[in-house]
């Protein structure tokens, strides 16, 4: 009895070992592919993170430049020696600079 059961372990053996080697293959295929997914959503993060502060110093530099030309276009109105004004469409007054203001006085 006993060497029956050694027989059939010798026969049966040999096939749990190549099942436990497939399972185990699967295993590190499923791995890399998960390494693989995981490297593609860091690309993924990084790619977008340089994106996004690209643009927001685009957009600061934008901005910046956008203040610059309304202060100097503020200083030409309120410095000219001439009177300017803006009006609405009804004729009321939207702005008019300190020049227009002394000359209406």
């Amino acid at each position: 009895m006993v060497s029956a059961q050694l027989e059939n372990y010798d026969v049966i053996s040999p096939a749990l070992d190549d099942l436990l080697k497939n399972k185990i293959s699967g295993f590190v295929q499923k791995k890399h592919y998960v390494q693989l997914f995981t490297i593609l959503v860091l690309v993924t993060v990084i790619y977008s993170s340089i994106v996004f502060v690209k643009n927001l110093e685009k957009r600061q530099r934008s901005e910046k430049a956008l203040l610059q030309a309304e202060k100097k276009y503020r200083d030409i109105f309120e410095n000219a020696i001439n009177g300017i004004f803006q009006i609405a469409p009804d004729g009321s007054y939207i702005s008019a600079n300190p020049a227009l203001a002394r000359i209406y006085g």
